[in-house]
């Protein structure tokens, strides 16, 4: 007797959504889970969670994406084959690093609130801040560095092999 033929289910893929920024890229957290009785003698090594890296517990998954949450890092993977998902949330105590990335565009917005939030707990400081308007002014009175948008700066380019030294045209070193 045959047995009936049962066609496969067809896999249904999912394109991701584009992320937002800024963007958690890396992560370092503790060791998850208590040392081995037998590896008392070495020390606890960290785990480094990278976008788009395998997942270091489970490498048949591929971290897509790192979100920080009141608790911890939510970190989530898909399956090699891309039909399974997998979320970890990594308790902020046990968190070391984590690493962001976004345009430059975020940077500067990010920046920014960084600096308000900080200005924000300073002013009730006895900083040395006196509450003059022009205390962000230069001497003649344009505005400081801290007020003109951010750039990005280029790279300066270096060769990787030095020049030689150059020799007059009759072949002696010139003095």
């Amino acid at each position: 007797m045959t047995m009936p033929y049962a066609p496969a289910q067809p896999v249904h893929t999912i394109q991701l959504p584009a992320p937002g920024y800024p963007m958690v890229t890396r992560m370092i957290s503790d060791p998850l889970f208590p040392p081995e009785q037998s590896s008392s003698d070495q020390t606890e090594q960290p785990i480094t969670w990278v976008v788009s890296q395998p997942h270091p517990l489970v490498p048949s998954m591929k971290v897509v994406r790192m979100f920080v949450e009141d608790v911890g890092i939510a970190v989530y993977s898909v399956s090699e084959d891309g039909v399974t998902g997998m979320r970890n949330i990594v308790p902020m105590d046990r968190t070391r690093l984590v690493e962001e990335a976004m345009p430059l565009d975020v940077f500067a917005d990010e920046l920014q609130d960084a600096e308000d939030a900080a200005g924000s707990v300073n002013d009730g400081d006895d900083g040395g801040d006196d509450g003059d308007a022009d205390d962000d002014a230069g001497d003649d009175g344009s505005a400081s560095s801290q007020d003109r948008p951010l750039q990005a700066v280029p790279q300066p380019t270096t060769s990787s092999t030095p020049e030689p030294p150059s020799t007059p045209s009759d072949g002696q070193p010139a003095s």
